[in-house]
């Protein structure tokens, strides 16, 4: 399947910006949004700013998530610079389109925003689970950074599937491994982390960087790590013949292993994410330690030990090609989203050098943007991969675009370049087609991001035209399952005690610096599902949980706080602090055990409730919620030996996840209890 953009700009990548519509700038084809909240009475304000070009605007809204199509829109004068939905609901993700019509002199064309909005939304407990596929390469020299991300991720909620993968495997035998994964649980596996040089998958005949035959002739197959999460699409090997390609990475013939397909056919199963640094030569060190750096920089972003002011750097070295090729824009649309207006600057406004990574050395930013002509390993204006080596390059995320470099499974590739650095941990070959990062501003993380982005070209979930959408080469380098923020440190020294009562304190340290409160989060393991205890943050070092399970449990604790981001309010957490409980009790648990049978069966709205005692004991029998709170109590007493039946109406319990709770002078025991009406 060709891309008609792509054909009919095979060559504007070469072009000079002063030649092709160079009266306008990237920011004129972005309407660039940010958000303001109110809890009382619930509202959110969007604003932009004015532009003497505009016609007129039309801002449309959907959940976020809710693809494809955006519904009515609501149409707004020319001179509108905001626009306040009152209709929003608190605790809710929206997703908004802002589409300006503008016209200068006889030129009409399209502005567009997107932003993530909400108010005072709670994450998810759990965001889904994520497969670790690793390089078996580096599986024993990075063991124990590598258990420490895994650590990371299960402590914010993740569960993690491994899976250590040879060189020489096929990618149509590891794809299968990943594919019966997702089979097995498709609510919840969402993800896929792809450390070191898993075999690459190549696919299409394809030139997004415009460089055909007589033009240093770039056209052939690409990297196509989207093979690997796209489950559902069809990927055959039976038709495309290109030998032209001066790479033989980029030579593609009938049965050679390489795939036929350009773009996707069909959605995204898997966010996909990879950090490869073999072949990165013009860095002094080996690619397992530039693989040991990531993974510690990685460890040190989530827990509050890297932090990077929240400000973005562009540096454009383009015009504007065409309505639907304009470099730059996914900087001047998202940045807005992420860091605020205000935090935005231009390169070329700040300096006149073009040492891009030497600037950034001087000032960091959590965000950088560049774009020029290219090579695999240059960008013009920007700088060089053996300048990245040389310096800090002190952003963490980075979008870069340019010729040849989009093809990044090649020796010290330009995108790569970022991750072998000091500071970077997600990079992406962007404006061919555009990138939508938006979603992050409201707590999202990469990957998901780069599903969305890559599932444009299937839905036209983003009105604007672009380049090769949903085309195969569209890669995220780096961690699909960060976040761009984090709250702090997580707590320290989480402990946990049983009282006489059969209760669980938990106390921990608070991070160094301030936090309102703590999020509580308990499992039977840590692949089962966190349950939040808590119904409001926290705000001491300590919880008591009334009803904790029996036998083993996992207990997570995360400082939380009401931020307030150019997005929207949310409450972001820090990483957690983990804490594996076994109860016993003067270790008789056994013998409990032993004593005291308890079962619960729920036939309708009906719950029977069954406690065989063998010895005579004090018993408290009760239901209690998932925060811990006891709801009813079905006896306080002595029990003689003997089988007791209770039947408890749970009509009138909102749906949600209950205990049985049964507390002797020898233990506990707990049976849980799904409500769903």
């Amino acid at each position: 399947m060709k891309n008609i953009f792509g054909l009919l700009c095979s060559v504007l990548l070469t072009l000079a910006a002063s030649n092709v519509l160079a009266q306008q700038d990237a920011w004129d084809y972005t309407v660039q949004l940010t958000a303001s909240t109110q809890a009382t009475p619930p509202s959110i304000t969007l604003k932009w700013k004015a532009d003497t070009s505009a016609v007129s605007y039309t801002v449309y809204r959907r959940l976020l998530g809710d693809a494809p199509g955006w519904g009515k829109g609501t149409v707004l004068a020319k001179t509108a610079s905001s626009y306040t939905d009152k209709t929003a609901l608190p605790n809710t993700r929206y997703e908004y389109s802002v589409v300006e019509a503008a016209k200068k002199g006889t030129t009409s064309w399209n502005a567009n925003g997107y932003i993530t909005s909400g108010i005072n939304v709670e994450l998810p407990t759990q965001p889904g689970v994520v497969i670790l596929l690793v390089d078996k390469t580096y599986a024993v020299p990075l063991k124990t950074e590598i258990d420490q991300w895994i650590a990371d991720v299960r402590a914010e909620g993740w569960g993690v599937i491994r899976h250590d993968v040879l060189r020489k495997d096929s990618d149509t035998s590891i794809k299968s491994i990943l594919a019966a994964d997702q089979a097995n649980d498709p609510d919840h596996v969402r993800s896929l982390f792809i450390l070191g040089h898993v075999p690459v998958p190549y696919s299409g005949d394809i030139v997004p960087d415009g460089h055909t035959p007589g033009n240093g002739n770039h056209q052939g197959s690409w990297p196509a790590d989207v093979y690997y999460g796209n489950f559902l699409g069809s990927w055959t090997d039976e038709s495309t013949v290109d030998t032209t390609a001066f790479d033989p990475r980029g030579k593609n013939i009938i049965g050679d292993g390489k795939f036929d397909q350009d773009a996707i056919t069909d959605l995204m199963s898997l966010e996909v994410g990879r950090v490869d640094l073999l072949n990165m030569t013009n860095f002094t060190l080996s690619d397992t330690a530039l693989l040991r750096n990531y993974l510690n920089r990685d460890h040190a972003y989530r827990t509050g030990a890297l932090v990077m002011p929240q400000r973005a750097l562009i540096n454009v070295n383009f015009g504007v090609f065409a309505y639907y090729d304009v470099p730059g824009e996914d900087a001047w649309r998202n940045f807005p989203t992420l860091v605020g207006t205000d935090s935005m600057v231009n390169f070329h406004a700040v300096s006149s050098a073009s040492d891009w990574f030497g600037y950034l050395d001087t000032a960091k930013y959590v965000w950088a943007y560049g774009c020029g002509p290219g090579s695999y390993t240059t960008c013009g204006g920007v700088g060089t991969t053996p300048e990245c080596a040389k310096s800090q390059t002190a952003s963490t995320f980075f979008m870069v675009f340019g010729s040849f470099f989009g093809d990044w499974d090649s020796p010290n590739n330009f995108t790569r370049a970022p991750l072998a650095g000091s500071y970077g941990l997600e990079s992406c070959w962007a404006s061919r087609p555009f990138w939508y990062y938006h979603p992050l501003g409201l707590g999202e993380t990469f990957g998901y991001c780069a599903r969305i982005t890559q599932n444009d070209g299937i839905n036209g979930d983003y009105v604007q035209p672009c380049i090769d959408p949903s085309g195969i080469h569209l890669a995220l380098m780096g961690d699909p399952t960060l976040r761009m923020k984090y709250l702090s440190a997580p707590p320290t020294a989480l402990t946990a005690s049983l009282d006489l009562n059969s209760s669980l304190k938990l106390t921990w340290t608070a991070p160094a610096i301030h936090v309102p409160g703590y999020n509580i989060y308990r499992a039977k393991s840590s692949s089962d599902t966190l349950i939040k205890l808590n119904s409001s943050p926290v705000t001491a070092t300590n919880f008591t949980d009334a009803a904790p399970m029996n036998n083993s449990s996992i207990y997570v604790v995360r400082a939380v706080a009401l931020t307030t981001t150019p997005s929207g309010s949310y409450y972001l957490e820090s990483g957690g602090a983990t804490k594996g409980v076994k109860l016993t009790l003067a270790g008789v648990a056994n013998v409990a055990q032993a004593n005291t049978t308890l079962s619960a069966t729920r036939i309708g709205e009906s719950l029977n409730i069954n406690v065989s005692e063998v010895t005579s004991d004090n018993a408290r029998l009760s239901i209690v919620d998932a925060a811990g709170r006891e709801i009813a109590v079905l006896t306080n007493a002595p029990l003689s030996p003997g089988s007791y039946n209770y039947s408890v109406n749970t009509e009138a319990y909102a749906s949600g996840v209950y205990f049985v709770r049964l507390v002797g002078s020898q233990g506990i025991k707990t049976a849980k209890l799904i409500v769903a009406h």
